[in-house]
């Protein structure tokens, strides 16, 4: 899980590749609301679609927390429209 701060209505393009393997991947992002919050998988504000890309366009200006889950989940990598490219294993 990852912490990331969108601005408000500022659009966000997230996309995992899978980098070895057979993987089968989601990708969900979900809003803070400014205090703990718990959800459980497929609550998200915004779910990833079909070739592990989640594109939205946040509400308001929070910290949202970016998650990759499994079924099952090993190394993926992830792009944001800003161009960062983070490797996760």
């Amino acid at each position: 899980m990852w912490d990331l701060f969108l601005p408000a209505s500022s659009p966000v393009a997230i996309w995992v590749e899978v980098l070895s393997g057979d993987l089968d991947l989601g990708v969900e992002l979900f809003k803070s609301n400014g205090a703990e919050y718990y959800a459980r998988r497929g609550q998200g504000v915004a779910v990833a679609g079909p070739g592990g890309l989640l594109y939205t366009t946040g509400g308001s200006s929070d910290f949202y927390g970016l998650v990759i889950h499994n079924a099952p989940t090993p190394a993926a990598a992830i792009a944001s429209t800003s161009g960062t490219r983070r490797t996760c294993r």
